[in-house]
């Protein structure tokens, strides 16, 4: 249960300017109201009569600032800061960008909803305030997107209990709330569907402008972002199990590294106690040591030494791989692979060359530079 409670603690808030900014304004405006009473709750809640007889539009945006019940208030939170995932994946500006979109889509969900209630004469007192129907829309992408990987090994519970489930449970403890939470967490869910649907082409023209998202990342966002961890390589995937996978990559890129290294000093210390001393030594295994050195010269044509064919080295009898094996080419998914893991593009390519294209061994190189 902890491995699952913490599964999003390992980084914080390291590039994820915009979640930081969200929990921070949405904890601050419902402490405010929870504490200030009803006499300010009443602007942050909005009903049918308010909506469609007295035309308080302004309230469809009031009610999306802050919560006056203190436990969708701890339930929001938490949701907020496990779906920070998303803007490491995509961007603060995407994020944002798909934060706006679903907020105008679940916004004309729930004038809809709405409107269906008063017409089936569904009673609601007033409809619950807060980012539930927005927050819930992420879990469209939480659930096609992140892969489900298993905390257990083998077994049908192993099957069951992921790294996913704490963020599920908390999911459905803000849908589950009463019959506003109901049907607000119906509308979110639709509305994540149609983003990711593309509807109306709604990801093309319902974003952030570009000089906005420009002015916000050179003026503003720098002001909250977080310092990376100290801890070293920040793990980027988006459960713990990812990230427990990723730092056992590290961890076995090290021990190659090391085996490596300790191959190399043995190698280099049998290579110094097998070369010959003596003079009978020297003439026995010569040939052994050095192929080429009693190797027939090669014949001159038209008595010139120049005329000799380039595969061959008249000097020590060497074959010229350059000339006789061709370039090894770099795969794009192994460069792509080391790319994403923080290496040099033009050190990857190199590295693979170098290694005939075994992503292991130019792991190795790239991590000795």
């Amino acid at each position: 249960m902890n491995n699952m409670v913490s599964q999003f603690s390992t980084s914080g808030f390291y590039k994820t300017p915009i979640s930081k900014i969200l929990i921070g304004a949405v904890a601050s405006v419902s402490s405010a109201l929870i504490v200030a009473g009803p006499v300010y709750k009443s602007h942050f809640i909005y009903s049918p009569e308010s909506i469609f007889d007295k035309l308080q539009l302004w309230r469809l945006i009031t009610c999306k600032l802050g919560f006056i019940d203190t436990r969708d208030l701890i339930l929001s939170l938490m949701l907020i800061y496990y779906f920070r995932i998303f803007e490491r994946r995509f961007g603060s500006a995407k994020y944002a960008s798909y934060l706006l979109a679903n907020a105008v889509l679940c916004t004309g969900l729930e004038v809809a909803s709405l409107a269906a209630c008063q017409h089936f004469d569904v009673t609601l007192s007033y409809w619950t305030p807060g980012l539930h129907s927005v927050l819930l829309s992420l879990i469209v992408p939480f659930y096609l997107d992140v892969p489900h990987v298993s905390l257990q090994r083998g077994g049908v519970i192993g099957h069951i209990v992921t790294g996913k489930v704490i963020t599920y449970i908390v999911a459905l403890q803000l849908a589950t709330g009463n019959r506003c939470s109901n049907i607000l967490a119906g509308c979110g869910i639709l509305s994540g569907l149609l983003y990711r649907a593309n509807f109306f082409y709604i990801q093309s023209w319902l974003r952030i402008p570009n000089f906005v998202s420009r002015f916000c990342s050179n003026y503003l966002l720098p002001l909250v972002q977080s310092r990376p961890p100290e801890e070293g390589a920040v793990p980027m995937g988006a459960t713990l199990e990812i990230q427990q996978q990723q730092r056992m990559e590290v961890l076995e890129q090290q021990m190659l590294l090391s085996q490596a290294r300790q191959f190399s000093r043995q190698r280099n210390r049998a290579v110094r106690f097998a070369r010959p001393s003596g003079p009978f030594q020297r003439r026995a295994f010569g040939n052994l040591l050095n192929p080429g050195r009693n190797r027939p010269r090669p014949p001159e044509v038209n008595g010139n030494a120049d005329d000799v064919p380039a595969t061959a080295s008249p000097s020590n009898g060497n074959v010229d791989t350059a000339a006789s094996s061709p370039s090894v080419s770099a795969s794009p998914e192994k460069i792509q692979q080391l790319v994403d893991m923080g290496f040099n593009r033009g050190a990857v390519t190199q590295a693979l060359r170098a290694t005939d294209d075994d992503i292991a061994m130019a792991t190795n190189l790239l991590l000795q530079e």
